[in-house]
């Protein structure tokens, strides 16, 4: 830590001089009260001058740099990385300080998906036969940092029907499709899911009524389902038209229909059961029976969400005895085995997630301590303390999956 600075370039190559200079009023009084008017002579040692001599930039100064702004530029080259935007404000006024301007590598140029389609597809030609293609680029001669490219670019040929998936021993394989006719139908196969998603959002039919009714009746086949809505007349515009351009639609859009569910607090129950490729409506025993079930299972996964996740972080800061930051809340929860919703360790990006949330609610109180985040909890009664932490799990979503309870037990 420097003990001066220069205040023209903020070196801390600082050397000190004393320099006897001037008459010294004050020693030439009391000579002239002892001495009478000789006396006043004693006045001529002056007074004691210090110098400022910077090693760097030469300048010869009275007075060094302000100690607050020396100490601010030492607590910022103490954590570079943390106070890189005021070191570059600092070196702009004072280009001796000892900090540099981080050097940025020219990236090297990445390949695009569009780039990489070409490569796979002639090593493909070229190999003559089914290939993995997933996490084998280095076949190809593609590097590292463009992995993600290459499975990009697998992706698009499959949409685009350039390439199709086989299964061989049980394993996915890949071979290239050279019948354009082909081509064209595998492409539409893969555009149908979402252009049916869209239609669906787009619908103001109530086709959740019509297929209950109907499915109630009797049990029909999905082809069934299709033939009968199309003969119906029941159908909007936009998806019969659809349908004609793309002959996949319609199954994907009916699919989705019976997707449909009823809201049962956090959860989606199905209307309708799949037996024996055939679709009817629930009873009304079955269908109370499975909203029982899933709000049983939602206030299960509740519990442990409460028990598990969230209350290891209230009761971190319930024992704190003063504010805690982020990092040694996250630092505390994996000392002691805590998981986050996921069924992970803590990081403190999720750690932060977490008390925001926390904060959004009124159950905890965060303030800036020396430029750092800290957090404290309010004081409340355990009524009162559930009842926020309930809300701000319902508000975050932050609630472990039903298939990851077992993380947690």
């Amino acid at each position: 830590m420097a003990q001066y600075r220069c205040k023209m370039c903020g070196s801390s190559k600082i050397v000190l001089e004393r320099k006897q200079e001037g008459y010294n009023k004050k020693k030439g009084i009391w000579g002239t009260m002892l001495f009478g008017a000789a006396g006043a002579i004693a006045g001529t040692d002056g007074n004691t001058v210090i110098y400022y001599h910077c090693g760097d930039c030469g300048a010869v100064i009275n007075e060094a740099m302000p100690v607050w702004e020396k100490d601010n530029i030492d607590d910022c080259l103490k954590m570079p990385y943390a106070f890189e935007s005021s070191l570059r404000n600092y070196k702009k006024k004072y280009k001796n300080i000892e900090w540099e301007e981080p050097l940025v590598e020219e990236p090297q140029k990445r390949l695009s998906e569009d780039d990489i389609e070409p490569i796979i597809t002639e090593y493909m030609k070229k190999t003559g036969k089914p290939e993995r293609l997933f996490g084998e680029y280095s076949k190809m001669g593609i590097g590292e940092d463009d992995r993600l490219s290459h499975t990009g670019a697998i992706v698009n040929l499959i949409n685009k029907g350039f390439i199709k998936r086989v299964k061989i021993g049980g394993e996915d394989y890949f071979v290239l499709v050279t019948d354009p006719e082909e081509m064209n139908t595998l492409a539409l196969e893969r555009q149908a899911p979402n252009l049916a998603e869209k239609l669906k959002r787009d619908t103001k039919k109530d086709y959740t009524s019509v297929l209950r009714e109907l499915l109630t009746k009797k049990s029909m086949k999905l082809e069934e389902i299709e033939d009968w809505l199309k003969e119906s007349g029941l159908l909007e515009e936009n998806v019969l038209s659809a349908a004609k351009e793309n002959p996949f639609i319609l199954k994907n859009f009916v699919k989705l229909l019976l997707n449909d569910g009823i809201s049962c607090e956090n959860e989606c129950v199905s209307y309708y059961i799949c037996e024996n490729d055939s679709y009817r409506a629930k009873t009304e025993e079955e269908l109370k029976n499975d909203l029982d079930k899933s709000e049983q299972e939602y206030q299960k996964r509740l519990k442990i969400t409460v028990d598990k996740v969230w209350m290891p972080i209230i009761n971190i800061l319930k024992s704190a005895k003063e504010p805690i930051s982020s990092f040694e809340i996250r630092d505390k929860l994996n000392k002691i085995g805590a998981k986050d919703w996921r069924g992970s360790e803590w990081r403190e990006i999720s750690v932060s997630s977490h008390l925001r949330s926390l904060e959004e609610v009124g159950l905890v109180v965060r303030k800036i301590e020396k430029k750092r985040l800290k957090y404290s909890i309010r004081k409340m009664s355990g009524k009162e303390t559930s009842q926020k932490l309930i809300e701000a799990i319902e508000a975050s979503e932050y609630i472990v999956n039903f298939d990851d309870i077992e993380k947690f037990v």
